[in-house]
């Protein structure tokens, strides 16, 4: 990336590389029928646990949406809040709670693959990001990335 970075970061190169895979899983389930569907409890079971799990990954997100827009309309690193345990809880929590959700809901397996695919664009997309708070924010950039998890929380 050059020397300027947008409020959107990595975002729309996931985005193009996620939601056509997305579309495609969801589209599966219609065009294949029940063996896409999870046989592992009651569909309403599902149907509950599903919209729970993405109402609070959308809450995570727009909670995160709001300190990172702080911190970049400020010109600051973000360490507080959810960036305190993620450095990118926003795409944490579409891997993590909204994707699994939604597939709890669509009753459709496929989808749950797409947060490996997620995951895997993430990692592999947001070093030209990291690459750039590092050469803003110095020091502060490699002591917050030595502490917090670049999606998951660390656990030692």
């Amino acid at each position: 990336m050059n020397d300027s970075m947008t409020i959107f970061g990595a975002g729309r190169r996931i985005a193009a590389i996620t939601l056509p895979i997305l579309v495609v899983a969801i589209a599966a389930r219609w065009l294949l029928g029940t063996t896409l569907h999870f046989p592992i409890a009651p569909y309403s079971l599902m149907l509950g646990t599903g919209i729970g799990l993405i109402a609070v990954g959308l809450a995570l997100n727009i909670v995160s949406a709001r300190f990172m827009l702080k911190a970049f309309g400020s010109n600051r690193l973000e360490t507080r809040g959810p960036y305190a345990i993620s450095r990118n809880p926003m795409y944490a929590s579409f891997i993590f709670l909204t994707i699994p959700g939604l597939s709890l809901a669509l009753d459709n397996w496929a989808v749950l693959a797409v947060s490996v695919v997620l995951y895997i664009a993430v990692r592999v997309s947001i070093a030209a990001e990291e690459r750039w708070l590092a050469a803003k924010f110095g020091d502060a950039w490699y002591a917050y990335a030595k502490r917090v998890g670049r999606i998951a929380p660390k656990l030692w």
